[in-house]
């Protein structure tokens, strides 16, 4: 049984990878007798309607509400970025995309009397172009305490080689002991949705 979405979450849609937002429906949440849902595409599509059983064919959710990602969830951040552009990095810990979505990031809060498992974000940075690849490399070197002392980056592509890759974002930590977590956070913000009209289509 499809899950029923709720306003604000950014979806996928399967046949041609645009992000859709789910929004409140002004005429209701059905289509005669049958459970809708309303949703508009990314920036400013028009107000839709699909069936829940459709929807459930034809979209896939990128992260559910105010969703968090993490840095070891590969598919789900190109999923995010695929097709997309970063038009800019607000306040040195935000990249925002074309489609008005937000991506709070976040290095992963370790231990507070150590290192073990602190990541700084050291590099974000925004690249105007359709994004048709994202790479996710990866490095370990020593520290002087003896420490692994890892860069997580994503490195992004646009077709065609004429526009050069870019690192958009750079974590750099140490797992330590290895109780504390790593890597970092995407925190993906909707963007604020236009109110509708009862009545209007």
């Amino acid at each position: 049984m499809t899950r029923t979405p709720t306003p604000g979450e950014v979806w996928l849609r399967r046949r041609d990878n645009a992000q859709v937002i789910v929004v409140a429906d002004p005429a209701g949440a059905r289509i005669g007798e049958t459970p809708a849902v309303a949703w508009r595409a990314l920036t400013k599509g028009r107000l839709n309607r699909t069936s829940l059983t459709a929807w459930g064919k034809k979209f896939t959710p990128i992260v559910r509400g105010q969703g968090k990602v993490s840095s070891a969830e590969e598919d789900r951040i190109r999923a995010l970025l695929m097709g997309r552009r970063i038009v800019g990095v607000e306040d040195g810990r935000t990249l925002v995309l074309e489609t008005g979505v937000r991506l709070d990031v976040e290095g992963n809060h370790g231990c507070s009397g150590c290192e073990s498992g602190n990541y700084a974000i050291t590099r974000l940075e925004a690249f105007d172009n359709v994004i048709t690849r994202a790479e996710f490399p990866y490095q370990l070197r020593d520290d002087p305490k003896g420490d692994g002392l890892e860069r997580l980056q994503i490195t992004v592509y646009a077709e065609g080689g004429t526009v050069p890759d870019r690192t958009i974002l750079t974590a750099v930590g140490t797992r330590g002991n290895g109780y504390y977590g790593s890597g970092f956070t995407l925190i993906v913000r909707s963007p604020p949705m236009p109110r509708e009209q009862p009545g209007r289509r």
